[in-house]
């Protein structure tokens, strides 16, 4: 039966590892951890570099986030929240500091209640943060740019030209009047003369269309900085007429007696599939938490049971 306990455990660490999980399994009793291969490697360790302390993990803690992590960690370890989970940064072996989504959960508790083994695991989302930082530098930027055109007009132009990000300007009839490098390569185009000059309802699928002249006769009523379509999934078009999602920023702009609006476009396709990724390891590892607490009982009724039967046999063979 401990075989069995042993190769079901091995199983279920390994299905997470292959899921691009690290895992780690504390024993809160001894304050001794098993990280998995994969948690070493993600922060650019070998695995025998790494020891079996708690100390392993929270030394690498940033600073500013150690105390939330061990607030939340505490709140799961006293029953206050069914799943432990915390996102900071670690430092990796090359001093860089990369975003890890930390989750468990108590496994077993002593008989008295007290945690007794905590199980894990760590999914890396540095990408996913460094999007959502791009994401505040360009509504940033887009802040400049505004700022600059009201006193230079050269200037704004020099930043939108330069911009790493997707950048168009519309006049107040919907006409692309300027679009960026980087607006063309992401809308695929050969070169900016395909998209100045005509109408941006080019770039929004046939099927968003009537909405979205909606949309942008209501920006032109009030003209204010801000996001578009908040809460609601955008989609755009490329020239060969295929879509992707979009997060859109709107700022207004004037140019003397004329309105215009810089928009901002950025392609949110990776960071989809990431968020789709995280769903479907966060429901995994809520799988394999029921499961295994399924083995534990099983193996928990299995040894009573032959304790019962043990206790039973020692009777009758003292009469």
């Amino acid at each position: 039966m401990l075989d069995a306990q042993i190769s079901a455990e091995r199983r279920w660490k390994l299905a997470l590892e292959g899921s691009g999980l690290g895992v780690w399994d504390w024993n809160a009793q001894t304050r001794r951890v098993h990280y998995s291969p994969l948690w070493a490697t993600m922060l650019g360790h070998e695995p025998h570099e790494i020891g079996d302390t708690l100390e392993e993990w929270s030394t690498r803690v940033h600073p500013d986030d150690l105390a939330g992590c061990m607030a939340d960690l505490q709140r799961h370890l006293t029953g206050e929240t069914p799943l432990y989970r915390n996102e900071h940064r670690i430092r990796a072996k090359d001093g860089s500091w990369r975003w890890i989504l930390d989750r468990g959960m108590v496994f077993e508790r002593t008989p008295d209640g007290q945690p007794l083994r905590i199980v894990g695991t760590h999914t890396d989302t540095t990408a996913r943060r460094q999007a959502e930082d791009e994401r505040e530098r360009q509504h940033l930027q887009l802040q400049a740019m505004a700022r600059a055109h009201a006193d230079s007009e050269r200037r704004a132009n020099q930043i939108i030209e330069n911009a790493p990000d997707a950048m168009l300007v519309i006049d107040d009839a919907g006409t692309i009047v300027r679009a960026n490098a980087h607006a063309v390569a992401v809308f695929g185009y050969p070169s900016a003369a395909g998209m100045e000059g005509r109408s941006v309802e080019l770039l929004i699928p046939a099927r968003l269309r009537g909405r979205h002249e909606g949309h942008r006769r209501q920006f032109a009523e009030r003209p204010t900085q801000r996001s578009m379509g908040s809460g609601l999934m955008l989609y755009a078009r490329r020239a060969d007429d295929s879509e992707f999602p979009v997060q859109v920023s709107l700022a207004p702009l004037r140019r003397g007696e004329h309105h215009e609006t810089i928009v901002s476009v950025l392609d949110i396709t990776v960071r989809q599939q990431m968020e789709r990724d995280l769903v479907a390891h966060r429901d995994h590892l809520e799988e394999l938490v029921a499961h295994r607490t399924r083995d534990l009982q099983a193996a928990r009724a299995e040894a009573e049971r032959l304790a019962g039967a043990k206790s039973e046999f020692l009777a009758n063979m003292s009469h």
